[in-house]
């Protein structure tokens, strides 16, 4: 689908009934929704440089986890001396996932994939109130 803010939301509301589908479980299914939430607003605000392009959604499900992919056919991210220019989206999806690779695909695709185990190895914090 092309590459614009209000697809975004489209985008997470799809996944979050792959997910659910997928019978994930809760705190998995809002990490997943926060970093696929993420990695299509970086495509949207960087990949097309003002130009619409598309972005591509892929879910891949197999016994012990699930790796969601986002592509897009921008430039890629672009080396910088300065790694806080790169703010904080990469690292909060690095927080929230059990394995992130960022990868130009054959095809000259970026790929951002995260993947979350189905039985989660280390334990995630949990946000206490009062």
């Amino acid at each position: 689908m092309p590459a614009r803010p209000e697809n975004v939301p489209v985008i997470r509301h799809a996944l979050t009934g792959v997910a659910t589908a997928l019978r994930l479980d809760e705190r998995t299914v809002e990490n997943l929704r926060l970093a696929v939430t993420e990695a299509c607003t970086n495509v949207v605000r960087h990949a097309y440089a003002g130009e619409e392009g598309p972005i591509e959604v892929c879910v891949n499900s197999r016994a012990g986890d699930v790796t969601v992919e986002i592509r897009d056919h921008g430039p890629g991210i672009q080396p910088t001396k300065n790694p806080d220019s790169l703010g904080i989206g990469l690292p909060l999806i690095a927080g929230v996932c059990d394995g992130l690779r960022i990868a130009r695909a054959a095809d000259g695709a970026n790929v951002v994939a995260m993947t979350f185990l189905r039985e989660p190895r280390r334990p995630r914090p949990q946000l206490v109130s009062g």
